[in-house]
This record gives C-alpha cells, structure tokens and sequence, in this order.
C-alpha cells in the first residue's frame, strides 16, 4: 500500500512580513500603554511625596506660630508682666519692609519656650525668637537670635528639600475686644455695633489675632502643590490704651 505524503505549507514572504508588523503594532502599543502607566504612578508619588513635605512643613509653622505670645504658665505670680508682655510682639516683613495687613513673606515672632520667666521679669532670651521666612526658594526656621523688628538677623536653618522651590505668603488679621465695655455690658458679650468692638481711650483691650499662611511648593519637573491655613494664636495680646 502507498502513503502518500503531503507537503507542508508555510507563511509566504509577504504573510510574514504582515504577521512581524502586526506584533509590532502590538508590542508597541502595550509598551506605550507600560510608560503612560508607569509615568503617571511617578507623577502621583511626587504628588503625594510633594504633599507630605508640604503637610510637613505647614504642621510645623502652624503649631509654632500659635505658641506665639506665651510668656509663663503662672499669671497669677506676673500678672504686671502680662500686662506689658514683650512676646506678644509679631513682625511681617517683605523684602525688607515691614508688612500688617498685605502677605508677607517672613514672619518672626517670640514665646517663652522654656517657661523659665523669673516673678514679673519680662525679658525676652535669643532662644525664645523664631520664625519662618522663604529665602532663595527654601523655607527656612528662625531658632534664636534677632529681634521681631527685622527678619535680617538671628540663626536660620532650612527645613525644605533642595529638590522643592517653595513660596509662601503670611497675613494677619486682628479684632479688637474693649475688655472695659464688656464688663459694663448687661450680659457681657461683645455683640455687633456693641462699644466694646472699638477700644477706647484708657480702657483695658484685647487684640485678637489669626495668621494665615499660603505654601506653595514646586519640584523640579513642574508638579506644584499648594495648601493653606488659617492660625488662632492663643495668646491674645492685652493693652491698655491711653
């Protein structure tokens, strides 16, 4: 008996040629679908990488700025000293020129950091003196030194990374409180269009004050983030107005 035997057939040349464009297609697409992922996971950690920084850095400020002010944990044993407290004395300053109400990008201020204030001796140390500034696109901390008439002076350190360009705005905004007025007022609260919301001549004030803090930071690639927070500062500043 014969077998007969059948030839093989293959890809011609052109069958292949059209198979190698097609895997080419193919493997080009998931290779660009493999960069596009693999770049937006980049971007996404530089952006969460960029927000701790940020977040960082802002819970920092936030929590050194609103000890601004404190002067001892005894009133009881330096009340006069409290009344003319020396660290409730807060500077804005911008390119030199000291700021209130327009943003700032410096502010210094002081607190006892210690607790080491002796019976009504009000005496500011340098190691009761801070502050934050941006300088050359880092933010920097003030520790000690200086005064709060100038953002020039005093030991400053950064506190960003060299890879992030940061900017930052300070503003303050202040609401006076005639203590005076509200004492004679009938139930003691500060009411709208009330007398005690503007202190008068000889009366005993208080100046309550909020600090509002912008940062913005930027990598080196262009990821920008920017957050913003609005500070109470805890110790209100007492006067009495003559």
């Amino acid at each position: 008996m014969l077998i007969e035997m059948k030839k093989q057939k293959g890809f011609n040349l052109v069958e292949l040629m059209i198979a190698i464009v097609l895997g080419l297609l193919v493997t080009a697409a998931a290779i660009n679908i493999y960069v596009a992922n693999t770049a937006s996971q980049r971007e996404n950690l530089q952006l969460m990488r960029l927000n701790q920084d940020m977040r960082a850095m802002m819970d920092l400020m936030v929590r050194d700025i609103r000890r601004s002010g404190f002067a001892t944990s005894v009133p009881d044993t330096n009340f006069d000293c409290l009344k003319s407290n020396p660290f409730n004395k807060m500077g804005f300053f911008n390119s030199g020129t000291a700021t209130v109400a327009a943003p700032a990008n410096c502010i210094v201020f002081a607190y006892n950091a210690n607790d080491n204030l002796a019976s009504n001796v009000c005496t500011i140390e340098s190691a009761d003196r801070f502050g934050f500034r941006v300088s050359g696109g880092a933010l920097q901390m003030k520790n000690g030194g200086g005064t709060e008439a100038s953002c020039a002076t005093g030991t400053w350190e950064g506190i960003s990374n060299s890879d992030v360009t940061i900017t930052a705005a300070f503003t303050v905004t202040s609401t006076e409180l005639d203590i005076t007025e509200m004492f004679a007022d009938v139930d003691g609260v500060c009411n709208v269009g009330e007398a005690c919301n503007t202190c008068d001549a000889g009366n005993q004030c208080l100046t309550i004050r909020e600090v509002g803090i912008s940062l913005t930071g930027t990598l080196t690639d262009g990821t920008t983030q920017t957050i913003s927070e609005k500070v109470r500062v805890r110790n209100d500043e007492f006067d009495e107005i003559h």
